[in-house]
Order: structure tokens, then C-alpha cells, then sequence
């Protein structure tokens, strides 16, 4: 199914649409935000890899990052 003609599908395997959209940050308590859209694959490596070996990464702030 699909939106076409601006349908919504229906399914009883699909939640039902919210009215309004949120951030993850606005629903649970968020460790750590990895920017991008989508983020570099090496900016995720680097976050799991620093994780990994039990450090707190160091995620550069959003306007360093490109969002295609």
C-alpha cells in the first residue's frame, strides 16, 4: 500500500498515525545524539567504537556535520 491519492493505509499491522510528530529525546532520556541525516557512517563507527571501549565520545556540534 501506499499514499497515493493521499490514502493512508490501513492495517491492523500498522499503528495509527499520531496527530503531531516528536523527537525520541521528547519521549525517553537520550545518552547521546549523533548528528546528520543521515549520519556519516564514520561519525557512527567512531561513537560505537569510543562506547565500545567504555569512553564517552566526543560528537562534534551540528553545524559541522552535512545533512543531505
Amino acid at each position: 500500500e501506499s499514499t497515493v491519492d493521499g490514502l493512508i493505509p490501513d492495517s491492523p499491522e500498522l499503528g495509527k498515525p499520531l496527530d503531531r510528530v516528536t523527537g525520541v529525546g521528547d519521549v525517553v532520556q537520550v545518552d547521546l545524539f549523533i548528528p546528520g541525516c543521515p549520519p556519516r557512517a564514520d561519525a557512527l563507527f567512531y561513537a560505537l567504537s569510543e562506547l565500545l571501549a567504555g569512553r564517552t565520545p566526543v560528537i562534534l556540534p551540528p553545524e559541522h556535520f552535512v545533512y543531505d
